[in-house]
């Protein structure tokens, strides 16, 4: 079995990071923009925001960052979320990421109302 890389592991604590601050941003708009936002759309933003402050109670982002540190490599390996398949999925998402920050309509992804 390749060894995994510990930079392996850091890169998905810092996109599970990403992750948690994005979903405050959407819901709270308590943090500063990771991705573009997202809105809940108006009839679904209480119990949306309700949802997301309940998660952040039971699973704390330090929850998450330690279930990576502590999962044994074969598992990241046999999910393939390690060496250049992780690389290459997290790469998809940055250029998802990029190609709505770059839309020439950006509002086309946020439910304003």
């Amino acid at each position: 079995m390749p060894a995994i890389e510990s930079e392996d592991k850091l890169k998905l604590i810092n996109f599970i990071k990403s992750v948690y601050r994005w979903l405050d941003t959407c819901y709270l708009q308590e943090s500063e923009e990771v991705w573009p936002v997202i809105h809940p759309y108006v009839d679904l933003r209480t119990v949306g925001e309700q949802a997301w402050n309940e998660l952040k109670v039971n699973q704390p982002l330090k929850s998450f960052i330690k279930l990576i540190e502590d999962t044994h490599d074969e598992k990241l390996l046999a999910h393939g979320l390690c060496g250049a398949q992780l690389t290459y999925k997290l790469s998809v998402l940055e250029n998802l990421v990029e190609r709505m920050r770059e839309a020439k309509s950006p509002n086309r992804f946020v439910n304003v109302t």
